[in-house]
C-alpha cells in the first residue's frame, strides 16, 4: 500500500512541477490558471495526510487515501490529455511545447 501511495504522491508532485514549468496544458488558454491552486492544494494535502498516517502508524486509511488521490490524479491527467478545452484541443502530445 505504501508503494502505491508513493506512486500517487510522486505523480502529483510531477504534475505540479510540469504546471509550474508551463509544460502542462489544459486547453483553456488563460483559463489554465484556474487549475494551478487546486492541484497544488491537493498535493500539499496528500503530503500532510501521508505524514500524519506514517507518524501515527495507522494502516486503516491507506486504501482510502490512495483511492481518492489516485482518482484526482487520473482526472488531472485526463483533463491534460483527452479532456482538453477548445482553445488547444488534443493533438496527441502530452506536453505543451511553446
Amino acid at each position: 500500500m505504501k508503494l502505491l501511495n508513493k506512486i500517487v504522491l510522486y505523480t502529483l508532485i510531477a504534475l505540479c512541477i510540469l504546471m509550474i514549468m508551463g509544460l502542462l496544458n489544459f486547453g483553456h488558454g488563460l483559463g489554465n490558471i484556474l487549475y494551478f491552486p487546486p492541484i497544488i492544494l491537493f498535493t500539499i494535502t496528500h503530503i500532510l495526510l501521508t505524514r500524519r498516517l506514517i507518524k501515527r502508524n495507522n494502516n486503516t486509511y491507506w486504501f482510502l487515501l490512495i483511492f481518492i488521490f489516485g482518482l484526482i490524479c487520473m482526472l488531472i491527467i485526463y483533463k491534460a490529455t483527452y479532456g482538453r478545452g477548445g482553445e488547444f484541443s488534443w493533438n496527441g502530445d502530452i506536453f505543451f511545447i511553446k
